[in-house]
Parts: C-alpha cells; sequence; structure tokens
C-alpha cells in the first residue's frame, strides 16, 4: 500500500529561510542554506514524491499490481540510475517549493512528473510557477535551477541566467501551452480559462526571472556570482537564490531512500 502523501507547495521547507544581501551585485541575491538533519530529510522525502509522482497512479499499481509494479515505476521516473540526474531532480523541486513559499507564488502542475523518462531533459522552464490575487494571475515566474553535490563549473550562473533569457524573448514560452495541456488533460477548467485570460491579456502578463543554484556547502564559491555580474543585465523583475547544503550528497540519497519506503507498506 502507498502511503497517503497530500499534494503540497510546502510548508515542509519553511526552515529554509532566505536572507537578502546587502546590495554587492547589480541584482539580488538571497542566500537559504540546509543542515542534514533527519526532519529537514525526512520533509525532503515527502517532497520529491509531490514532485515526481503521481501518488494517485501509484495506489492503483500498488492496487492492482502489487509492489513489483511500483518499483518499477519508481525506476522509470528516475528514482534510479545516475546519482548527477537525481541531484538535478531533487534541486528543481526543492529550488521551486522553496522559492514558492518566500515569495507566495504557486506551481499550477508538477512538471517532472510529466517527462516521457526519467533520463531525458525537458526543453522547458525548469520551474514555471504564478502569482495569483484573487481570481487573477498577476505574474508569471519563470526559473532556471542549476544544482550539484561537486564544485560547479565557472559558467553555472551565466548558464543559467541565459536560459531564462530565452524565455524573456518568447511572447509566450512553450511551458504555458504545456501547462494549458496537462490542465485540460485533468480538467481544471477554472484554471485554464484563468491562464487564458493572463496569457491574451491585452495589458501583458508581467514576469518574474529566478535563477536559482542548488550546491554542496563546501563546493559552491561565491566568485561564481562574480561572472554573470559582469554580463549587462537585460531582465527587469530579476533574483538569484543561491542555497547550500551541508553534505548533499547525503542529503539527496537518503531523501530519495526515504520516498522510496513510503511508497511500499511497512
Amino acid at each position: 500500500m502507498v502511503a497517503n502523501t497530500p499534494e503540497t507547495d510546502s510548508t515542509w521547507c519553511a526552515w529554509l529561510r532566505f536572507v537578502e544581501d546587502e546590495p554587492s551585485f547589480t541584482f539580488r541575491v538571497l542566500r537559504g542554506e540546509g543542515p542534514q538533519d533527519d526532519e529537514r530529510v525526512s520533509a525532503a522525502g515527502d517532497l520529491l514524491l509531490d514532485g515526481l509522482l503521481e501518488v494517485a497512479y501509484l495506489e492503483n499499481l500498488a492496487r492492482k499490481y502489487g509492489d513489483a509494479a511500483v518499483q518499477q515505476y519508481l525506476d522509470a521516473r528516475g528514482f534510479k540510475g545516475k546519482l548527477s540526474k537525481r541531484v538535478g531532480d531533487f534541486g528543481e523541486v526543492l529550488a521551486g517549493a522553496a522559492i514558492c513559499e518566500n515569495e507566495t507564488l504557486t506551481q499550477p502542475i508538477r512538471k517532472l512528473r510529466y517527462r516521457e523518462r526519467a533520463d531525458w531533459a525537458m526543453r522547458l522552464s525548469d520551474v514555471f510557477s504564478l502569482r495569483v490575487e484573487g481570481t487573477d494571475i498577476t505574474a508569471f515566474c519563470y526559473m532556471s535551477v542549476k544544482s550539484g553535490v561537486t564544485r560547479p563549473k565557472r559558467e553555472v550562473a551565466v548558464d543559467g541566467y541565459d536560459q531564462l533569457l530565452e524565455d524573456n524573448a518568447q511572447e509566450h514560452p512553450e511551458v504555458l501551452f504545456f501547462v494549458a495541456e496537462q490542465l485540460a488533460r485533468q480538467g481544471r477548467w477554472e484554471e485554464i480559462d484563468r491562464l487564458d485570460r493572463a496569457i491574451t491579456s491585452a495589458v501583458p502578463t508581467p514576469k518574474m526571472f529566478r535563477l536559482a543554484l542548488v550546491f554542496d556547502r563546501d563546493q559552491w564559491r561565491d566568485d561564481l556570482l562574480m561572472e554573470l555580474d559582469d554580463r549587462e543585465q537585460v531582465l527587469e523583475d530579476f533574483a538569484v537564490y543561491v542555497v547550500r547544503l551541508e553534505h548533499m550528497r547525503e542529503v539527496v540519497e537518503r531523501a530519495y531512500g526515504l520516498a522510496t519506503e513510503r511508497c511500499f507498506s511497512r
């Protein structure tokens, strides 16, 4: 039997408090750090369940076909294989939930659930979220996420910024229609209508751009931000989130292990 895991954006990551730097760069920098205690790793396991899996589908698999079918599904969704891929997924899920809580945003869908294969990259914004006020969408937020447990390459921040420039260059980035398609498949018609109103509004819906850098605490170097600081900044509402995790490799391995355990009866 699959454990009941509610779909939520979040209070699990309330511990990751972001502090904004003094203006030492040409862009806003917000920093958060996370220790490796059991409570936080357990919460990260819940987040992976929510971000990568359709829990209702898992429950159906377990009920009709047993644990072997559940394990096969987990393997297909990226719960085994290259560590670098799992670290990448972990970074996206963590960063998306954390900044949504920090800025009161919402993700209309969990994008990583809809990959055709877990080892394929999706050619869309890493995380797409919305600012909603009342019944209206008041901003689209596009986020690029870079993460790793080893020393990042010199251009890591610049590469993430360039991905955001691609979203900025398009009047209607592809992820908008990908989200609408998934909402339609789920019959969430009110949300589709709300999204359509924001896309077709005579006054363009504002865009927010966020770059999340999620790395092992001992591997991160602040001089990597200097590479981006040297670039001309063309995005109007742009900020960088730097998340440093203590012993990140172990955190990722344990979080995936806990998430896997919760998919089976004890």
